[in-house]
């Protein structure tokens, strides 16, 4: 999972450096998708997260 946050990141280093070049159309390009990558992200530590209380609390699994 940090070398997933860790990606994320580098789209974000990539895109500043890509604004600082001047490449603002790029730079938007790579900020949206590293946004994208982080709701995903924090989408799928939530699930990992309910996911012990999900099984515990599932049915047969007493």
């Amino acid at each position: 999972m940090n070398a997933l946050w860790e990606g994320r990141i580098e789209l974000d280093e990539l895109a500043a450096k890509m604004r600082h070049d001047g490449k603002t159309e790029y730079a938007q390009l790579l900020e949206d998708e590293a946004h994208k990558l982080g709701m995903v992200l924090l989408q799928i530590e939530g699930i990992l997260q309910d996911a012990p209380e999900q099984q515990a609390t599932a049915p047969g699994t007493l």
